[in-house]
């Protein structure tokens, strides 16, 4: 067999800087894109935010219906009240401005400024000048954010990537997965087994160990076997953890042919693991309290969807820079080039912030179409739905509607939710059609709750009850759902009077 060189043209989809950074705006829950939108305008000289422009504005006019005295500023000229130490025009420093104007020397502004220095020069100068505590401390990171980080530097497939991100969407707080895997499979449309594969990766590869699994035990099994450990405890929690979480300790040593004391030591051991292991991550910047990304109200008989920017930054570009754009020709290449280089950034940034709203907005509006009977009626009559089924409808990818959907919320007439509490696989009725594995888990709930506590539901009396209501499903069905909703056994909930 002969080798040589050859030339093959290939076709690939090259990320660029800017594209990275729309996902990345994209992904942001609100919190995120808050702090965002504020490192953006400390890091571009020419965005401003409205609110303050206002404020400023206001405090102007005070001050020209006030017979406060004023100083004049040497670099710019502006009016300044005599108690300011720097010119809120230029904060140029005003210690050395003498009060009394008539008295005031010829300022030589070559003393100050050389005439040659550039625009970005003196911007340098000015920044230097500061001597005042900044904002420099970077905000700190979600716990989800973290695992995408990691998650990000793995050579997965393209379909590999879209699953492990919809994973990690799943992995609350605590470290945790909180969908199973067939459920995570039906709405990606995808094979159960490749979703299993992506999470065998994510359990083996993310930082803290232990991360995606899911329950506690699963958890604790992780973290044993990474630490390379098959030991009494490893045999304890992988055999015996139902005894474990009675406290039953002569049963685990009489079933494992070893002392009282081995079991107690083993027991030990495995405090030495964190069982949820997102609650050792440290402070998550999502915050305690929820604000919504949208609002549905109730506008002529139809819901609609309506954006919240309320506490977002408004950003726009300043006007003196505005003027500058408009006469470009009077600056020096230098300039130009540094003024157009900051333009572009804010224009891009502030045409991916509306692009964010736009789509989250025709996401959600996607959402409640499939949806709205919820909006009335509550979870029991959610409809099973897929991402593919609102990237067809908005005309997107699979990938961006998992952005959208997580960690992003919705307030409803019946509360405030996150948007991915809306997609759930299905279970075929008696009718042809489908009911959401929510909607089935909410009727479960409701006849446990209004069951006899004396003589409480069996799992086969659940599953005898859906089945009146036209629902096939299995007992390890409604087995699996009563404990995701923790609910306890029949012989646990029975109360003797």
């Amino acid at each position: 067999m002969k080798i040589s060189p050859s030339l093959q043209q290939v076709q690939k989809i090259v990320m660029t800087q800017k594209l990275q950074q729309a996902i990345q705006v994209l992904a942001m829950n609100r919190i995120e894109l808050q702090q965002f939108l504020k490192q953006a305008m400390e890091q571009n000289p020419i965005l401003e935010i409205e609110e303050e422009l206002e404020e400023e504005a206001e405090l102007e006019q005070e001050l020209d219906s006030s017979d406060l005295e004023v100083k004049i500023c040497p670099i710019c000229g502006a009016e300044v009240p005599l108690d300011y130490k720097r010119c809120p025009s230029c904060d140029a420093p005003l210690n050395s401005i003498q009060e009394d104007e008539d008295e005031m020397p010829d300022i030589d502004l070559d003393s100050v400024f050389d005439d040659t220095m550039s625009m970005t020069e003196r911007l340098t100068w000015e920044e230097e000048e500061e001597d005042r505590p900044r904002d420099d401390i970077p905000e700190p990171i979600s716990f989800q954010d973290y695992l995408m980080a990691q998650f990000g530097m793995l050579k997965l497939s393209d379909e590999e990537s879209r699953i492990g991100e919809t994973i990690i969407g799943y992995i609350g707080d605590d470290g945790l997965l909180s969908a199973d895997t067939d459920q995570i499979a039906d709405i990606l449309g995808v094979e159960k087994e490749k979703v299993e594969k992506v999470l065998q990766i994510i359990q083996e590869s993310l930082d803290p160990v232990g991360v995606g699994a899911r329950d506690v035990r699963e958890s604790l099994l992780i973290q044993l076997k990474a630490a390379g450990e098959e030991s009494l405890s490893a045999k304890i929690v992988r055999d015996h953890f139902d005894d474990l979480l009675q406290n039953r300790i002569p049963k685990i040593a009489k079933d494992l042919n070893v002392e009282i004391d081995e079991v107690l030591e083993a027991i030990d051991h495995l405090r030495s693991f964190n069982p949820k292991p997102g609650n050792g991550f440290g402070t998550i910047s999502r915050g305690n309290e929820i604000i919504p990304d949208v609002t549905l109200e109730m506008v002529d008989g139809e819901y609609r969807v309506i954006s919240n920017d309320e506490g977002l930054p408004k950003l726009r570009i300043n006007r003196r820079y505005l003027d500058m754009l408009k006469n470009k020709d009077a600056l020096s290449p230098e300039d130009r080039e540094w003024l157009e280089n900051y333009w572009n950034k804010a224009v891009e940034l502030m045409k991916m912030v509306e692009q964010r709203r736009q789509t989250v907005k025709k996401v959600t509006e996607a959402i409640f179409s499939v949806q709205r009977d919820f909006l009335e009626k509550g979870f029991k009559y959610l409809k099973p739905l897929t991402l593919k089924q609102i990237a067809d409808m908005v005309g997107v990818h699979e990938s961006t509607v998992s952005r959208v959907v997580n960690g992003k919320y919705v307030q409803t007439p019946m509360g405030v939710f996150e948007l991915r509490q809306f997609f759930s696989s299905g279970l075929m009725t008696e009718t042809g059609s489908q009911a959401s594995s929510t909607s089935v888990k909410e009727m479960i709930r409701e006849m446990i709750e209004s069951e006899d506590p004396a003589n409480p539901l069996s799992d086969s009396e659940i599953v005898e009850r859906l089945a009146e209501r036209g629902i096939k499903v299995a007992r390890r069905t409604v087995n699996k759902y009563r404990a995701e909703l923790g609910i306890p056994p029949s012989s646990k909930r029975r109360k003797k009077w």
